[in-house]
């Protein structure tokens, strides 16, 4: 993946190769994952309303984590927890 994004408005259902169903919504945010591992996507997204969302690219994400070393540790957290 080159992009994460993070949701302003609207319900999505992330959905894993185990057929593992979550919901996301405002306020939350996916594909951090593959941005830290520089990896594959692990998981699909559909939205189920209507979204307002907003990415950040690669190279923005690796300027805030050199900016704020800090923010890796929360991102890698919350990325072993999906």
């Amino acid at each position: 993946g080159k992009k994460m994004y993070f949701i302003q408005h609207g319900v999505l259902s992330v959905l894993t190769k185990g057929n593992k169903e979550m919901k996301l919504s405002d306020g939350s945010y996916f594909g951090e994952i593959c941005l830290l591992t520089r990896g594959r996507r692990t998981a699909s997204v559909r939205a189920d309303t209507y979204c307002r969302l907003y990415s950040l690219s690669v190279d923005n994400f690796n300027e805030v984590l050199e900016e704020y070393p800090m923010m890796r540790r929360a991102f890698e957290t919350v990325a072993i927890d999906r």
